[in-house]
């Protein structure tokens, strides 16, 4: 009777957060309709793609391609990297990852170019972990190690405890337990220091801890622990 009941209150929530999704989308395309300038245009073009990504991913890469074709046409280069990292999160979605992984790439080029340090990380981040899906992990953790150095030189500290649980998970899955267990136990102290800012939703404490017992499990045992 309760797993039934925690399976309805899952398709409730599930509905819910669907519908929610579904009134921003349309609120974001009167917006679109109303538009004049061709930057705004192109500004909820790419939130609107945003916000089809976790349930049509397909709607949301083509809303993408037309932000990139009219950033293109008006040289809005913010606008260009903002549809290369849709475009490429909707490969993603899909489990296209070559093709995620190329407009990544073309994203991070010209991130690199700009002067938002946070973009710049966000971009590293996201080619780690279309690697991580391939399961190329040691490739993974050049572009981890990439991000978390500039989040620390810039002091980036809002997501700093994003780039060491990061860090750690891939330390897990090469199977360099204590590295893993220092990333995560780091993160565990960040994320607790900033927790009135996280969302309930995404609580890291019971989380971080499972993974830390994961990596004293996988050095007793000695062997490599994946998900």
């Amino acid at each position: 009777m309760l797993k039934k009941a925690g399976i309805l209150f899952l398709c409730w929530l599930f509905g819910l957060t669907a519908s929610a999704q579904k009134m921003l989308s349309d609120s974001l395309s009167f917006a679109l309709a109303k538009e004049k300038t061709d930057t705004g245009k192109v500004q909820l073009l790419f939130l609107l793609s945003n916000s089809y990504q976790s349930y049509q991913p397909d709607t949301a890469m083509q809303l993408a391609y037309r932000a990139l074709h009219l950033a293109e046409k008006i040289n809005y280069s913010s606008g260009i990297s903002k549809a290369y990292s849709q475009i490429a999160a909707a490969y993603n979605k899909a489990g296209n990852y070559p093709k995620a992984l190329e407009f990544y790439l073309l994203n991070l080029r010209l991130e690199e170019n700009g002067r938002n340090k946070l973009n710049l990380a966000g971009a590293l981040m996201n080619i780690a972990t279309v690697y991580v899906y391939q399961e190329e992990y040691a490739q993974a953790l050049v572009y981890y190690r990439q991000a978390d150095s500039l989040i620390q030189h810039e002091q980036l500290n809002g997501i700093r405890h994003y780039s060491t649980l990061n860090l750690g998970d891939v330390y897990l899955k090469l199977g360099r337990f204590d590295s893993a267990r220092s990333y995560f136990t780091a993160c565990y102290r960040l994320s607790d220091s900033i927790r009135n800012r996280v969302r309930p939703s995404s609580e890291p404490g019971s989380t971080i801890r499972a993974a830390v017992d994961a990596s004293y499990r996988g050095a007793d045992h000695g062997e490599k622990v994946h998900e």
